[in-house]
């Protein structure tokens, strides 16, 4: 017993705690460096997703921001709207009207749509680039024109029960005039964007043309069961008010360009080529103020003297 307190004494100042090995100091660090890497990598990596995110919402709200972009979009929209249509339902109705002549119309509607449509695009895309110069908006003008001299022929297309061959016909002509609007279409797309936003730009107008044709298609489906009468009704009428609609957007923007003071997008619109005049109300094609040119004539004529 007597020995107990000094054991206790020895025992109190002799005893250490156990230190760690280096090594496992080592693995201990790492593991621990390695835990705050990771968490360091998925913090970047949350922040960039949600900076890209923020990115693509903000291109597109500065698009959106921008009225000729809009209307663009839904006259373009409603114009794809009525081709989705008509491509997806005019055989039901030739083939309920006139079943007889099922092997001719496949014939025709073969060489309508790919020779005569592409033909027609051609032209549209063509006209607009001879007359652009002396008409700044023949892009917007050619759709116009093309789309009010196609609308009868839509109406012809089933004005016509008893004779196909003037069905068919009425079929080639709508679909030669319809397509101008192609060409033009797609220049405006080229121009419309700002250099910084064409990607998304364009992204965006793929995009709503494939949504709303889709919609469209979707709300027109039931009309799968119903007589060839009715069809031709329902037909016709969506292609009118469709193409009308399609034109009074067209027209709506040539109005918001012509009367646009924004140089920006005067230049956006041409590429360069549309200047505002003096008063800020209109523009001109490629033509210089006159005081502008008489006050850089001179200095250009004194600085080549002066060489």
């Amino acid at each position: 017993m007597a020995i107990l307190p000094f054991l206790t004494l020895l025992l109190l100042f002799t005893l250490k705690h156990p230190q760690p090995s280096q090594q496992n100091n080592s693995h201990h660090d790492k593991d621990q460096k390695r835990i705050l890497e990771e968490g360091e990598e998925e913090n970047e990596t949350k922040k960039k997703k949600k900076w890209k995110m923020k990115s693509v919402l903000k291109s597109i709200s500065e698009l959106l921001s921008d009225s000729t972009i809009i209307i663009f979009l839904i006259a373009s929209s409603l114009r794809h709207a009525a081709g989705k249509i008509l491509a997806n339902f005019i055989s039901l109705y030739f083939e309920d009207q006139f079943p007889g002549d099922s092997n001719a119309y496949s014939l025709a509607s073969l060489l309508i749509l790919t020779i005569i449509g592409s033909i027609g695009a051609f032209l549209g895309g063509f006209l607009t680039d001879k007359w652009e110069h002396s008409n700044p908006l023949s892009r917007v003008d050619i759709p116009i024109l093309a789309i009010i001299s196609a609308i009868p022929f839509a109406v012809g297309m089933f004005s016509f029960p008893s004779s196909f061959p003037l069905s068919i016909a009425s079929f080639g002509v709508y679909i030669l005039l319809i397509e101008f609007w192609v060409g033009p279409a797609y220049s405006i797309q080229q121009n419309i964007f700002p250099n910084h936003l064409k990607g998304v730009g364009f992204s965006l107008f793929s995009s709503t043309l494939s949504f709303t044709g889709s919609l469209l298609l979707l709300l027109f489906s039931f009309f799968d069961d119903i007589s060839s009468f009715s069809l031709a009704i329902c037909l016709c009428l969506f292609l009118v008010l469709l193409n009308l609609s399609s034109v009074i957007s067209f027209l709506s923007l040539r109005c918001t360009i012509s009367a646009s003071t924004n140089q920006d997008i005067l230049s956006r619109w041409t590429g360069g080529g549309l200047r505002l005049g003096r008063s800020g109300e209109g523009f001109r094609y490629g033509e210089e103020d006159e005081e502008e040119s008489k006050e850089t004539t001179p200095l250009i004529k004194k600085t080549i003297i002066k060489d």
